[in-house]
């Protein structure tokens, strides 16, 4: 057991000093709210958890979602680091889990974002970054409470 460790351990290292992320690449995934197609797709790394949104037809024009991880501790040296898996919150009386890649959730960000900006994607090559955290607020949940779980590289 502690043998097959080491060699899982030491073929991720591998991986990662030759620059191989192959956990990391997520395929885009299509997504419809208000009878308009939009694309998402997300990316971890040692700081963020970021959900980015765009119109299906033009991906020049990016929303960035970001959702800081569970502290500023540099990562780079090592094949692991904590990253968001879903957020505990209330919302008036009741509790949820919210898992942030599902498409349930992403619709809730793409309404919550058009009810803020209804033009916000349609502005060419434009990037837009907002704070995961603020806006769960702004849409009514409180007490939030990230989940981290260990991510290897």
């Amino acid at each position: 057991m502690l043998l097959n460790n080491f060699l899982f351990f030491y073929i991720i290292l591998i991986l990662k000093i030759i620059g191989v992320k192959f956990l990391l690449r997520k395929k885009i995934r299509n997504i419809i709210v208000n009878n308009v197609n939009y694309v998402y797709w997300y990316n971890l790394d040692n700081q963020f958890t970021k959900i980015y949104l765009s119109v299906l037809n033009d991906k020049t024009i990016k929303i960035i979602v970001n959702f800081r991880n569970k502290s500023n501790i540099d990562y780079s040296d090592s094949p692991f680091f904590h990253r968001l898996s879903n957020i505990n919150v209330i919302k008036g009386s009741e509790e949820f889990n919210i898992n942030i890649l599902s498409p349930k959730f992403v619709s809730e960000l793409i309404n919550y974002i058009l009810d803020k900006n209804s033009n916000i994607f349609y502005e060419k090559n434009k990037y837009t970054n907002f704070d995961g955290y603020l806006i769960l607020e702004d849409m009514g949940y409180n007490k939030i409470n990230p989940n981290w779980s260990l991510f290897f590289w």
